[in-house]
Parts: C-alpha cells; structure tokens; sequence
C-alpha cells in the first residue's frame, strides 16, 4: 500500500515536472517572439529616422546644371552637376572602395562632364546629342544609379554608402582636372590589366599628353582582372569567316592568326587573319573580350582567348585606383598618377 502511494506521488512530481518544463517553453517562446518584434519595430524606427537624416544631409550645391538624357527612358531633364555627379559615382565605382578612390571618381566623372556641358563650355562643349549634354549609357557616356536601384544594391549598407558617396562629392566639390586652362577628357575604365594604354594607340589620331599609359600596380585581386574565352575551332573559324569576310578553316586558324603590335600595356593594336590586317579592337568585338590585353591559343579543340583587364584602358583604372587608395594614396594622387601633367581647378577659375 505504501508502495502504491510513493508511486503515485512520484507520478504527481514527475507530471507537475513535465507540466513545468512545458509552460516554461512557451513563456521563453513567447518572449522571444515580443523581443524579436521589438527589435523588428526598432529597426523600422530607426531606418526612418536614418532616411529622414540622409534627406536633409543629401543637398547638393546647383551652382551649374547639366541635361542629362536617360537612354532607358528616352526623358532629359536638367539636374544640378553636383547631384548628377552622385549618381554617376554610384553606378561606376564600388562604394565599398576608400573614400580616396571615390573622390577620384568623382573628379575624373566631373571633368568628363563638364566639357560636354553646354551651360558651362558655351559653343565649345561636346554634347552627346541634340538637346542634351550626356546621356545615361555607359557604352557612350557614363553610367547613372537611381536612389531606388542603389538602395536595392547596397541592402542594409543604404545609409553609410549614401553618405560616404555623398561626402565624396561634396569635399571635392566643383573640382575638375584641366590642361593648358581646358578641361580634360578624362576617361577612364574597369581594370587595365597593370598597365594603361596611350591613347593613341587604342581610337588611332594624335597623341594626348595627358593619356599616357603608366603602370598600374594592385589590380590583381579584381573579379575580372583575367578571364578566358574558350572556343571549339569550327565555332571561332564561323565567327572570323562572318565578321571579316575571310574563308578560314578550323585548322588554319593557328597559321593564319598573328599578334603584330602591342601598347604600352599590352593591348593588341594590330594582327594579320589570313594574310589580312585587323585592328585589335575589331577582333575583341568579334569575340565580345573584356579587353584588349589578350593572348590567343590553339590545341586540336579549341581557340583559347586568355585576357586581362576590362574596359578599354586609357586614362584613369578604377580598380588601380582603389588599390591606390587602399595603400594610403588620396584622389589628388590617383589623379595626377592616371593623368600625367594635369592641373585640378574649381569650374568656376575656368
């Protein structure tokens, strides 16, 4: 009998356990969840509070306008340089580079603008087309990131990229780079591949003082610093035969291709396809290359198109500038490095 009662007993400690153990999952669950909420509601407050600080922080100087055409759209409208100036950097450079580099970009962006402004140039500016100053295609122009896409692409990072960019255009305000009193045409591109190119040697005319090829260190850890093309030779052989009008075989492609002339950098200028001399920049347009910078291979398969860089290589590296910055360098100093005997002035001492 006392056996049955301790039994029992036991049962009603084990039950009242259990029960315990229960209610106290529910209550630590419950807790989590408010806490979570809690967090969730703080977090929302707090991003509308950092958005409303970034709206009053994000106003730009709009001492010179400039008519931008949006190539998506086919709209133009008149923005503030400065504002402008924003957008571009942020669709043309990393905002997880130094805010060195940025500075740079910003300049060189302001610059390339600046001599196509028709509101700052006069009669002597180089409008991109009939009723406008620049366009939003970077095949043609410079490239343009709306608020909403750069939010999209910077994610949680919103708020401290848009005050680094912001800062980065705002201390080198009005800035652009000139020679002999004009302002520059100042380009630039992805990756060079460790050396940029002369000028002339890419578009042909007369040599550029100030777009001189020099040497490019630190690029080496760009996503797209090399990359290949890998072809089956019937395929390549189709390609040429389109392009250039020639009657190449698959197997007469390692004869009959040849690198005649290289830049400073290493950009193919020249080459002979079946006895037939080719630009460079037309057999990268065959192939779609990322660059210029390529050697080209052969084995009883394949045409093998190994390249480095991207972009077409003169003027100013993005990606040489970032490591540039990286190293302590500031943007006067990637500046005068890309543009050799340049001057940087306000627009307004023009």
């Amino acid at each position: 009998m006392r056996k049955t009662l301790r039994k029992k007993k036991k049962g009603i400690r084990i039950n009242d356990e259990r029960k315990l153990v229960f209610y106290g999952a529910i209550w630590l669950v419950a807790f989590v969840v408010l806490l979570l909420l809690v967090l969730f509601v703080r977090g929302i407050i707090i991003q509308a509070q950092l958005e409303r600080e970034l709206a009053l922080k994000l106003v730009f100087d709009d001492t010179y306008t400039v008519r931008v055409h949006h190539h998506d759209t086919g709209e133009t409208e008149v923005v503030g340089l400065e504002e402008y100036i924003y957008h571009v950097v942020a669709g043309e450079m990393p905002l997880s580079y130094d805010i060195e580099a940025l500075k740079a970009q910003a300049v060189a962006a302001r610059t390339y603008t600046v001599q196509k402004c028709k509101s700052i140039m006069g009669d002597k500016a180089k409008c991109c087309g009939e009723g406008w100053d620049i366009c939003t295609d970077s095949g043609h122009c410079q490239t343009w990131r709306s608020t909403e896409r750069m939010r999209l692409m910077s994610g949680r990072r919103y708020y401290e990229y848009a005050m680094k960019l912001y800062t980065a255009v705002d201390e080198t305000k009005g800035q652009i780079l000139t020679y002999n009193g004009k302002p520059i045409n100042a380009m630039y591109h992805s990756s060079s591949g460790g050396h940029t190119e002369n000028i002339e040697d890419i578009y042909g005319g007369d040599p550029v003082p100030y777009l001189k090829g020099v040497e490019s260190p630190g690029e080496e850890d760009f996503t797209d610093y090399e990359s290949t093309v890998r072809l089956h030779l019937a395929d390549a052989a189709g390609k040429i035969n389109d392009a250039l009008g020639t009657s190449l075989s698959a197997h007469a492609l390692s004869k009959e291709i040849k690198i005649t002339k290289r830049g400073v950098g290493g950009a193919v200028i020249s080459m002979t396809v079946d006895g037939k001399e080719v630009k460079g920049r037309e057999f990268r347009r065959i192939f779609t290359l990322k660059s210029l910078n390529f050697d080209i291979s052969f084995d009883n398969r394949y045409a093998i198109i190994k390249v480095k860089g991207f972009g077409h290589g003169v003027g100013m590296s993005q990606t040489g500038a970032g490591a540039m910055a990286k190293s302590g360098a500031d943007y006067k100093e990637i500046l005068t490095h890309y543009y050799t005997d340049v001057k940087l002035q306000l627009i307004g001492d023009l």
